[in-house]
């Protein structure tokens, strides 16, 4: 029986962390090695690690200085001893049959990617928000240029193909790529190399992760000009890699439009058209511009 490693970051997710970790070691499939990286929380999450790893001996936890998401993320694929690992949000939790249903499609396919869809709890009211109907589900295998347009336009949820969660991979397509510590949009700059790398990628359309959403609006709390800064990094190292892959840039080029005139307008409401960033944003729309006008 295959051990697979669940690689989970933690911080100050106290309130959230004992439905996530219920949901992990109740799973179906049973040979886990539950890798709980905490990232020096300040909240009482590091003793909850603790006590869930008191109980259950496939559990091993980190506790390190905090350094973010991606540190985390990095950290723990360095400790994953699995031949396939899967990570999960310690706010989110999981279906009971996650892990068994997407290890009984990488087994079938030999896959290096298993990808599952979710559905998005939305903590402000409440509400699930479900992306995939029952007439919905499909087993499919994508070709990895097919997976990253999907990244861009596909009917079921751009995100399935972006976010890191909800999928099953093979430990060594890890080699060589690591989460860009400091970054935000940390899964846009990386899932695509993931997808890119993967000889097979197989899709399994049925809600079996439970995403979990508690920011307020990026218009009034979440922006800031780092985000700018970052989006605009993102765009261009995504861009470029794709040309180098030669892949398909059209609905690349058109969600990376969409984006930068999101973030043009979030810089005007916010009054910060002072900002470099502002320009630099206006200069790479134009591009896009020119470049429709040119290819009509």
């Amino acid at each position: 029986m295959t051990k697979i490693s669940v690689v989970i970051p933690v911080y100050n997710v106290e309130q959230y962390l004992r439905e996530c970790l219920d949901s992990v070691i109740t799973q179906t499939y049973k040979n886990l090695e539950i890798i709980l990286v905490n990232d020096g929380s300040t909240d009482s999450s590091g003793r909850i690690c603790n006590e869930y790893a008191r109980k259950d001996d496939r559990i091993k936890v980190y506790h390190k200085k905090n350094g973010g998401a991606s540190d985390s993320r990095n950290f723990g694929l360095e400790k994953v001893t699995g031949d396939l690992v899967t990570f999960i949000d310690s706010d989110d939790w999981v279906v009971n049959d996650y892990i068994e249903i997407l290890y009984n499609e990488q087994v079938k396919t030999d896959a290096d990617i298993v990808i599952g869809n979710y559905l998005k709890y939305d903590e402000s009211d409440g509400k699930f928000y479900y992306y995939v109907l029952d007439e919905d589900f499909v087993v499919e295998e994508v070709d990895s240029i097919e997976a990253v347009v999907r990244q861009s336009a596909w009917k079921h949820n751009t995100s399935a193909f972006i976010i890191l969660v909800g999928k099953l991979f093979k430990k060594e397509i890890f080699n060589n790529i690591h989460y860009p510590v400091g970054k935000i949009f940390e899964d846009d700059f990386t899932t695509h190399k993931l997808l890119f790398k993967s000889k097979k990628t197989v899709l399994v359309n049925g809600n079996y992760y439970f995403y979990r959403t508690r920011e307020n609006s990026v218009m009034t709390s979440g922006f800031t000009l780092k985000r700018c800064y970052d989006l605009v990094d993102m765009i261009n190292e995504k861009l470029a890699d794709i040309v180098l892959y030669g892949g398909d840039l059209h609905d690349a080029r058109n969600r990376a439009y969409k984006l930068l005139d999101d973030y043009k307008n979030l810089l005007e409401y916010n009054c910060l058209t002072y900002d470099p960033i502002y320009k630099n944003i206006l200069q790479k729309k134009e591009l896009y511009e020119l470049g429709n006008e040119k290819n009509k």
